[in-house]
């Protein structure tokens, strides 16, 4: 099995997953990729012992890209952080008591803020502090 097949694969999965919001089945794979259906499980058994992916072949859309699940856990453990803190303490989190709150660096936590206010999971002012606020529907 090359390397070049495996990239292939795991571009098409991850492209897939990122355009429609959920994996591609096998067939999709077999069919995208120009190989037999027998070809891509040996390819999603191989990236799943290299840790790239977890596969629930039961399911026709089992295949996660692992790297992907770690990024969403985190988007949504500082969206439970924020939910709790304000209603909690009636106000919204600093940047610190993110960091603090959720155990992750800065960087992280401002590129994640920015996916859940694209999402419309949250609001916030550019240039306030503690300007976090949640959706009507959502908070209550």
């Amino acid at each position: 099995m090359t390397n070049r097949k495996l990239e292939f694969v795991y571009e098409f999965i991850y492209t897939a997953i990122e355009r429609q919001g959920y994996a591609p089945t096998v067939q999709e794979i077999a069919a995208g990729c120009y190989l037999d259906e027998h070809m891509v499980v040996k390819v999603l058994e191989h990236l799943e012992q290299s840790r790239r992916i977890s596969c629930n072949l039961i399911w026709p859309r089992g295949i996660r890209i692992v790297e992907l699940d770690r990024c969403w856990q985190q988007s949504d453990q500082i969206y439970t952080f924020i939910r709790n803190y304000v209603m909690r303490r009636h106000f919204s989190p600093s940047m610190r008591d993110i960091t603090n709150g959720c155990g992750l660096g800065l960087a992280t936590v401002y590129k994640h803020l920015s996916e859940l206010q694209a999402d419309g999971r949250i609001r916030r002012r550019a240039g306030r502090a503690r300007t976090i606020t949640l959706p009507t529907s959502i908070a209550s």
